[in-house]
Formats: structure tokens, sequence, C-alpha cells
């Protein structure tokens, strides 16, 4: 793995030059299923547009992991407490800059969201801290110590973190249509190309496999005006040609891939 012809010992190293968004059929399942994915989508806008927030996150992740090993040692509670504090320390500021990022990416989301679903959607984004937010983490890290020690894991924290969608004041998950939940998460993901292409003035490769899945004809011609808006590099792959509302590219090139065999045309 090199850069430039130098060897790069870390994929981030890379990933800071080449910002990449990827939207398969299964990616607002998985943002659906599982919080990680959810964290992860604040997390990756961060990587690209906060200088410290890559060292934070690893801090973060290290100081937990030694908070663990604490917990699972059963180690006396004032010796876990000099954890507690640089975990407490280090998670505010983790939680800070992910509610900063939600407040900035918001407008962009719901110009999105207006462009792929129509103005007659309220959208909203809520970002759940990973802890009781009545106590705090530090009292919620007091007040876990009992179970935190029956089960050798550290349970409030930012790395419980989620990011939920609301549509029409109500949870996306709940009310939206598999149609709908698809568009609000890939709005999400177009939403922070935006933020980044103006916050940095970087532009991004984005790579949507299989466009069409679970989008009608009206929203399939909604996500191609937007994209063709943006200034990134789209690549978008499809069985059927005849799915894609090329008409919105001003440029464009088609590569149709048949027994191993490619063929490109304009």
């Amino acid at each position: 793995m090199s850069l430039n012809g130098i060897e790069q010992k870390q994929i981030s190293s890379l990933a800071q030059h080449l910002p990449l968004q990827a939207i398969s059929p299964d990616t607002h399942y998985e943002f659906q299923q599982s919080a990680r994915h959810r964290r992860g989508v604040l997390d990756w806008g961060l990587f690209h547009v906060e200088p410290d927030f890559s060292s934070l996150w690893t801090r973060y992740q290290r100081i937990l992991n030694q908070r663990n090993a604490a917990l699972k040692d059963q180690m006396h509670a004032k010796a876990l407490h000099a954890w507690d504090e640089e975990l407490v320390d280090v998670g505010e500021q983790l939680h800070a800059a992910r509610s900063a990022l939600v407040t900035k990416l918001l407008p962009h989301f719901q110009y999105c969201c207006g462009e792929l679903l129509g103005s007659r959607h309220f959208v909203s984004l809520l970002l759940e801290s990973g802890w009781d937010s009545n106590l705090g983490f530090g009292d919620s890290i007091r007040q876990d110590l009992v179970r935190d020690r029956a089960r050798g894991f550290t349970h409030s924290g930012p790395q419980r973190a989620d990011l939920q969608i609301s549509l029409n004041a109500h949870p996306s998950r709940e009310c939206a249509s598999h149609g709908q939940y698809k568009a609000l998460v890939v709005a999400l993901r177009l939403a922070q190309i935006r933020f980044l292409l103006q916050s940095k003035n970087q532009h991004c490769c984005l790579l949507i496999d299989d466009l069409a899945a679970e989008l009608d004809v009206e929203h399939r011609a909604r996500l191609a005006k937007l994209l063709a808006g943006l200034s990134v590099q789209v690549f978008v792959t499809t069985t059927e040609l005849a799915l894609i509302d090329r008409e919105s590219w001003s440029s464009h090139k088609t590569f149709h891939v048949e027994h191993g065999d490619i063929s490109v045309s304009n």
C-alpha cells in the first residue's frame, strides 16, 4: 500500500487523500439495524473535516480498553477512578465533536431530503450521547460501576452513541416505507459530501451499487438529478441501463461488462 511511491503503514493515510462514500443495496438495512453504522456516518465526516478527530477517537478507544481490562481484573474502585476521569474528559470531547457535526450537517441533510422526497416532508437528526443525559457522563459512569464490574466492560459512553433520523416528527425506522428509508439514508450520505465540499473544498468519490434497488422511477430521477449537481466523481452500477437517467449528467461514460470483456461508450 503506497502513496506516490511512498509506503503507507495505515489505510487512514490513503483515506485522507481520497474521501470515499459507498452506497450499496444493503446500506439502509445496515444503517437501520446497527448503531455502529449510524455512528460511523458521523465519524466518517469528522475524520475528513476535523484534523484532531482521529487521534481523539484513538485515545478514547485506548482508555476504554484500559478501563475494561481493569474491570475484568476487579481492580479496586480507587484505581479505576484514574481511568474514569480521563475517559469522561475525552468522551465528552468526542460527543461534543459529533454533536457539532450534526448541527452543521442538518441543513445539507434537509436539502438532500427535499430533493429526493419533496418539500412536504420534515426531517431532522437526533444524536444520542450513549449515557443518561439527565446524569451526565461522569455520574453515569459512577452509577454503572456495579454493573460494569459484573459484566467486565463499560456500559455508558460515546461507544454506545446513536444517530436517529426523524420523518415528520416520528422515528423514521417506524414510519418510513422501504423506499423512503433508503432515500433518507442516501440523503444523509450525500449531505456529508455536500458538507465536505463546503467546509474543506475537498472532492469525494461516490460509489453506488445497483442504484435502482427499491427506488421507483420518480425517486431514481430525483436521485440522478441530485447526483449530477454534486462536484464529485460518481460510479454507478446497474443490471439494466434504462433504469438510470443518464440525461441528468452533462458528461458521462458507460462501461458494459459481458463475459469478462469491457466496452466503453459515451
